[in-house]
């Protein structure tokens, strides 16, 4: 009993290892992305000011939070996809912790 126990916990703290560090690793991605895009913007405004002039500035705003609102839609869209990916992930732990469990069961 103790080492089925032992087990188990022992794959409960890996998961929770694993979802932390898969967790932290896509936040700076995502985060990273974000900052690169809207940096990315921010030139575009520049330029777009610079060869327009100050006189199209509401069209240029309301183009960049059109370009801003999609960048934040697609960084969602990417959280939501891997952490499906690590779902996957948890789901096929538990498979092989079903399995091992039970070629356990058939060496007793």
């Amino acid at each position: 009993m103790n080492i089925e126990h032992s087990n188990t916990t022992g794959l409960g703290q890996a998961k929770e290892k694993y979802f932390e560090k898969n967790i932290n690793r896509l936040m700076k991605e995502v985060v990273s992305k974000i900052e690169m895009k809207m940096a990315l913007e921010e030139l575009k405004i520049e330029r777009n000011i610079r060869l327009e002039g100050l006189e199209n500035t509401d069209e240029v705003i309301k183009h960049v939070q059109k370009d801003l609102t999609k960048i934040l839609e697609d960084a969602i869209e990417e959280i939501q996809l891997k952490m499906s990916e690590i779902e996957i992930y948890f789901n096929s732990l538990e498979e092989i912790k079903g399995i091992s469990i039970r070629k356990e069961d058939f060496n007793k």
